[in-house]
């Protein structure tokens, strides 16, 4: 068995004993003590009482909030700032508010949560209705867990700075972790669907970002977008599935959304990524790549994904990119699903080269659908575990005694049998 390789993305800081809990409630008062007997009633009003080491917890309810959330101030990596749902509580944050007409949001363009502070932690907040991203992140060392971002009008949560941004270092925006978080039905009215991404790692963010255990579905653009990012990204057990569809958004004239899984790169702005254990499938609109390098000319590193459904399950063209224990099958539209240049290195993976003479660079694929005890999209949208999970149901799992089981490489990914297998879910793991 190989050893286990996991993201360094787990901290449990030691507070402080003099630190605070400040508590918020939508029937609390700003003019309360922040007490849970007498609960402050908006989060910014938490947010400029709390200092380094301090918790806000949020009770059940639904925060109508007026005006975009700025966490400015920052924590420590001894004593970070928390904004937590409180136990058993699910506090949702509506930023209808901003979005008094379609017009006026378009010159309104408010984020939800502006982040620009560094050692904060968020956990199990629902952030929805913002005019622009639900949650923006431009500073560092930041860890979102839990959280569930939907119909805002831009990308549910961006990591990043701005297209004439300068981040040479790779200081600003960096080392996030955004874990075990969703992201759904975002979509930009004023460009037609181009811009709303499920998760946004893009625009100059820094080094060392991560996603793990994340879901972005039924989106206006893509997945993941990694557009104009020069620091390498690391994508671990990530899912993404029905993105671009532009029958699902009231749209006047041509629809802009890409629809893609996981858009690896951008404006020829190269960054080695990493992608393990990552899932795309049902992307039959626009471009409609499961992965795809989308001009990245820095070598992209895939390992154990699975791809179906897509017009193309994987693209990748500008560099010598690396694809081990990969599964592609039932794509829309190319034969074998999948689309290289000649430079691209591919490793134990589901296709195979064709050996006719005529046909170079070609592959074949006959994978089918059996192959796995379940794909529909309903098990993939189940409920998470009690700690966040992805659902442990079956999903995109290899059938025991299939084609696809102990015959990959080992990669330094956990597996359980004599080999790994091939695709994002090993047969005999509850990894997920």
């Amino acid at each position: 068995m190989a050893a286990v390789a996991t993201l360094a993305v787990v901290w449990m800081p030691a507070v402080a004993s003099s630190a605070a809990t400040i508590h918020v409630s939508p029937s609390g008062s700003d003019s309360a003590a922040g007490t849970e007997q007498a609960p402050l009633a908006s989060v910014q009003a938490a947010v400029d009482r709390a200092s380094p080491g301090d918790t806000i917890l949020l009770h059940d309810g639904v925060f109508v909030c007026d005006r975009t959330i700025l966490l400015s101030g920052s924590g420590t990596p001894e004593q970070p700032l928390r904004l937590l749902a409180a136990s058993a509580a699910r506090p949702v944050l509506c930023f209808a508010p901003l979005r008094r007409s379609d017009e006026e949001a378009e010159r309104v363009g408010s984020r939800g949560i502006l982040l620009s502070g560094d050692h904060w932690v968020i956990e199990g907040l629902e952030i929805r209705h913002a005019p622009d991203n639900g949650l923006k992140i431009e500073g560092s060392h930041n860890r979102v867990e839990r959280c569930v971002f939907h119909h805002n009008g831009d990308s549910g949560l961006q990591i990043g700075l701005g297209k004439k941004s300068e981040n040479d270092d790779g200081a600003r925006a960096a080392h996030n972790a955004i874990v075990h978080c969703d992201s759904f039905r975002n979509f930009d009215a004023r460009t037609k669907g181009e811009n709303a991404d499920g998760f946004a790692c893009k625009l100059y963010p820094g080094a060392g970002n991560s996603f793990a255990g994340c879901r972005a579905w039924e989106n206006a653009d893509d997945g993941w977008d990694l557009f104009m990012t020069t620091f390498p990204v690391t994508l671990d057990r990530c899912w993404a599935w029905h993105n671009g569809d532009p029958g699902m958004f009231p749209v006047q004239g041509s629809y802009s959304g890409d629809g893609n899984g996981f858009k690896l790169g951008g404006q020829d702005k190269p960054a080695s990524h990493l992608v393990r254990r990552c899932i795309a499938f049902d992307h039959p609109f626009g471009s409609g790549n499961g992965f795809e390098d989308n001009n990245n000319t820095a070598p992209i590193t895939l390992q154990n994904c699975t791809a179906w459904g897509n017009r193309t399950n994987f693209q990748f063209k500008k560099a010598a990119h690396v694809l081990e224990n990969c599964v592609s099958f039932a794509p829309t539209k190319a034969k074998s699903g999948v689309a290289f240049d000649a430079d691209v290195v591919c490793r134990n993976n589901s296709w195979k080269p064709d050996p006719h003479p005529q046909k170079p660079g070609k592959y074949l694929s006959t994978l089918a659908a059996d192959e796995f005890t379940g794909l529909d999209a309903g098990l993939a949208v189940a409920d998470r575990g009690a700690d966040g999970r992805l659902p442990d149901n079956g999903f995109a799992r290899p059938r025991a005694g299939g084609s696809l089981v102990d015959v990959g490489r080992d990669v330094g990914l956990p597996f359980a049998g004599a080999a790994p297998d091939l695709g994002a879910v090993e047969t005999d793991s509850a990894e997920f």
